[in-house]
């Protein structure tokens, strides 16, 4: 379960002085995700091989890292990050679950509209990095239907092309619209983004939510909005204190279709054509409102 090689260097270096006893967590579909406590302290462990997803973890602990340092929202330390043999790993501080509460829900939705506050020059990030398993491309631009499209819904939709789920002519349809389509967005500044907001990626803490596996980029917020809203969405009290402290377009919701897309794009490619349905009813919203 925890490669001796990783074991071994983390005990080398000093992250962990004995070994550990270890329990699984929850890992998603791409990492073994471990908690270790070897009698002193408790840590967070992930796993995965790296040549399978290189530098996968390297950008995690950059984001994590970037998120500590400017956000308000509360994300686990990175201790360390690294490869040993075959393996890449994560070490992050451990943090313990508490007791879910109307009053950590708003400050939720509070800090959330506080992190979007902070902005950049340009959408994108420094550096590519993944969204589940799938790279994410980052390359900055100055407008946000062009980053939207050229780093988000055509890198998606061509490897939904060459997996056989999409027809060829969505990349032209996209493409042949991108300059009505820069008036679909309501104009506003870069807002840095968590990337991946679902309802698997937070948890409760003792004192505040606690959020992980972040998928970093400057986009348009109206994305993360959207994700909280798959899968059954986050409670009212929670969307209730992030508009009372940065309201937002009120057509937001009518454009949940394509602020959803990509997430569903992503699914679609990760998880086949069961998502099929609403990566198509997407693509005809977009195309056809531009």
């Amino acid at each position: 379960m925890l490669p001796a090689a990783v074991l071994e260097q983390l005990i080398t270096q000093g992250y962990l002085c004995d070994r550990p006893a270890i329990q699984q967590l929850h890992g998603g579909n791409s990492n073994t995700v471990l908690r270790l406590n070897d009698g002193k302290e408790t840590f967070v462990l992930k796993l995965n091989q790296a040549s399978i997803l290189p530098e996968m973890f390297a950008r995690e602990a950059s984001a994590l890292q970037y998120l500590s340092e400017h956000a308000p929202l509360r994300y686990p330390a990175v201790i360390t990050h690294g490869i040993a043999i075959d393996y890449q790993y994560l070490l992050l501080e451990y943090l313990e679950e508490g007791g879910a509460s109307e009053d950590k829900l708003c400050m939720f939705g509070r800090q959330l509209a506080e992190q979007h506050r902070i902005s950049h020059a340009q959408f994108g990030w420094q550096e590519d990095n993944y969204i589940g398993r799938l790279l994410q491309p980052n390359k900055t631009a100055a407008h946000w239907i062009d980053f939207f499209l050229d780093q988000r819904i055509l890198p998606q939709v061509s490897m939904a092309i060459r997996n056989g789920l999409l027809a060829k002519e969505w990349v032209d349809k996209l493409n042949e619209n991108r300059a009505s389509l820069k008036a679909f967005f309501p104009a506003e500044p870069p807002a840095l983004l968590h990337g991946d907001l679902w309802g698997g990626n937070y948890f409760f803490g003792k004192e505040e939510v606690v959020l992980y596996d972040p998928a970093l980029y400057f986009g348009h917020r109206e994305l993360d909005l959207a994700m909280t809203l798959l899968f059954g969405g986050f409670d009212q009290a929670f969307y209730s204190a992030y508009h009372e402290s940065y309201p937002i377009d009120a057509g937001w919701m009518d454009r949940l279709p394509v602020t959803q897309l990509y997430p569903n794009l992503v699914h679609l490619n990760l998880f086949g054509s069961s998502y099929l349905g609403l990566v198509q009813q997407g693509l005809r919203y977009l195309t056809a409102h531009s």
